[in-house]
Order: C-alpha cells, then sequence, then structure tokens
C-alpha cells in the first residue's frame, strides 16, 4: 500500500512568475485556479 496519496500542491521560487504561470498554462495544459495578487503564487 502507497503511503502517499498524490500531492495536493508544490511550491515553486522562480525569477518570473508571468513566465512560469504561462509556461504551466500554455505549454503543459495545467488549469489556473486561483490568484490572489497581494501574495503572487
Amino acid at each position: 500500500m502507497a503511503i502517499t496519496q498524490g500531492a495536493h500542491h508544490i511550491g515553486l521560487t522562480v525569477p518570473n512568475i508571468d513566465a512560469t504561470r504561462d509556461f504551466f498554462v500554455n505549454v503543459l495544459e495545467f488549469k489556473q485556479v486561483a490568484e490572489r495578487p497581494e501574495y503572487p503564487a
């Protein structure tokens, strides 16, 4: 039996959050589900 059943979220530190978001959304086809401008994540 597996100890874990997946990941809820993963945090990455990146130099350009806009370019990174565009890559994940447009290239990897991830879905952006939320945004908080006061805490860019």
